[in-house]
């Protein structure tokens, strides 16, 4: 799921949201590019370590309290980190990553203790190509914490959803989608076959506000129709209503519009009918 070598580059666009109530109601946006690039490696006996740097060119905007804007800049980061992957099992990987890391990619016993997700290499993906990794809201004290990936076959990291809230005091939120990646000495990424069956898969992120994205596969050109309704059973969308050719696709979905709740989108393809559910969390 994460091809490894030297000189592989992933982009992607960035995007950090901090809300505080105490400190005056202050407020702190960042939204730009963030590089990931291996850039060496160290070969052990049981492990590989991996030598990253992330570089990050970003707006920064900063305002606190009836004041309002105070500082509009651009910022540019630099971080160099390891990551070691076991050679055994499916390479679970770690990362000796800090609170300076922008791309929180992997568990780290030096800023996230309390992050017990696994990464593994070579996950087995599903029918569409991806790998999913969860790490559900949690009750710590005082925090509560919630973390989800998305990985392609062959590509890598795809998207990152991280959020974090302070009780009686704030909230952080960031997200990083893929841009573009540049690989090198990699077995060539296999060809994506057909799927074999009609497949509708999780939205992804879920919960989620405003927007989330709804993947599909059909084995031949069928004609689909994908509506989102809810929970009284009245239709709130209708996504898709046409010929579609076979292969795996996906549609996002934007809520701007919807409350807060529990909604249900079902896909009917000939004989096909799935139904799951969506929460949108405001």
């Amino acid at each position: 799921m994460f091809p490894l070598a030297v000189g592989n580059t992933w982009e992607y666009s960035y995007y950090f949201e901090s809300a505080h109530a105490i400190e005056q109601s202050s407020h702190l946006l960042d939204s730009g590019n963030v590089d990931l690039t291996i850039k060496g490696s160290s070969v052990f006996a049981d492990s590989i370590v991996w030598h990253f740097v992330e570089t990050a060119v970003y707006r920064r905007r900063f305002s606190r309290g009836p004041a309002g804007l105070v500082l509009d800049t651009t910022v540019t980061t630099e971080v160099n980190f390891d990551m070691r992957e076991d050679l055994s099992g499916d390479h679970a990987l770690h990362s000796f990553s800090d609170s300076k890391l922008i791309l929180f990619i992997f568990p780290s016993d030096v800023y996230q203790p309390y992050d017990t997700m696994v990464v593994n290499r070579y996950a087995a993906p599903d029918s569409l190509g991806l790998k999913y990794y969860s790490r559900p809201s949690t009750f710590i004290p005082n925090l509560v914490y919630s973390r989800n990936l998305v990985f392609r076959e062959g590509v890598g990291l795809e998207r990152m959803d991280f959020a974090r809230g302070f009780f009686e005091y704030g909230s952080d939120t960031s997200s990083a989608q893929l841009i573009t990646q540049t690989l090198v000495n990699v077995q060539p990424v296999r060809e994506e076959p057909l799927p074999r069956v009609f497949a509708l898969s999780q939205n992804y992120p879920n919960p989620f506000n405003p927007t989330t994205t709804i993947r599909y596969g059909l084995p031949h050109r069928s004609h689909v129709i994908l509506t989102v309704f809810n929970t009284l059973g009245q239709q709130v969308s209708q996504l898709i209503n046409g010929e579609i050719e076979s292969g795996n696709h996906e549609i996002p979905f934007n809520a701007n519009n919807l409350a807060s709740g529990v909604y249900f989108y079902i896909m009917q393809a000939g004989s096909y009918v799935e139904t799951k559910s969506l929460c949108i969390l405001k």
